[in-house]
């Protein structure tokens, strides 16, 4: 079972912060070494897929840089096959590429934020639904941009000082409608 470890929520602004998060939370091995240990683990499970796998590019995975969701889940499908994940992992893929609320919390903290981190981690599975085989590719700004746009539209409709909705939501609802 996942669990937050930390409580420090700003330590997780860097997809980096958050990749170090979840391999705590699978119980990977902490402390001197880690990258390399990830790196051979990676190719001991996947040598197919990792056999070029640089301890340079394994390093940006532990500061700011999150690599394609592609290659995201080659990660979680090599690391799957000696540590435990639950059973749906997009929202867990989607919040170390994008970030947001971390989807496995446990506790009072998670109580009290519980609308909140559904929310997120709805809006993150729905982005990627809707792009598709795109969110693969896409840039954490691109799909920021995305939330930032929803999060705009949201707040529109639950300002209670607001009779109608501006121009640009309706037209982002009209277009919305117009291509499902």
């Amino acid at each position: 079972m996942l669990v937050k470890s930390q409580n420090n929520e700003s330590s997780w602004d860097k997809p980096g912060d958050r990749f170090i998060q979840i391999l705590d939370s699978i119980g990977f091995p902490k402390g001197y070494g880690r990258m390399i240990r990830l790196q051979e683990t990676l190719l001991e499970h996947s040598p197919e897929i990792f056999a070029s796998l640089s301890y340079s590019t394994v390093k940006t995975w532990f500061s700011d840089r999150a690599p394609a969701m592609s290659r995201i889940d080659d990660v979680f499908d090599a690391l799957s096959k000696e540590y435990t994940f639950p059973d749906d992992t997009r929202p867990l893929k989607s919040w170390w590429k994008v970030g947001g609320v971390f989807p496995f919390e446990s506790g009072e903290h998670a109580n009290s934020r519980a609308i909140s981190a559904k929310l997120e981690v709805t809006l993150s599975v729905l982005i990627s639904q809707e792009m598709g085989e795109a969110f693969k590719d896409a840039s954490v700004e691109e799909i920021q941009k995305i939330k930032n746009e929803f999060l705009r539209i949201l707040a529109t409709f639950a300002d209670p000082t607001q009779s109608e909705p501006d121009e640009k939501t309706l037209t982002v609802i009209v277009k919305g409608i117009l291509n499902s």
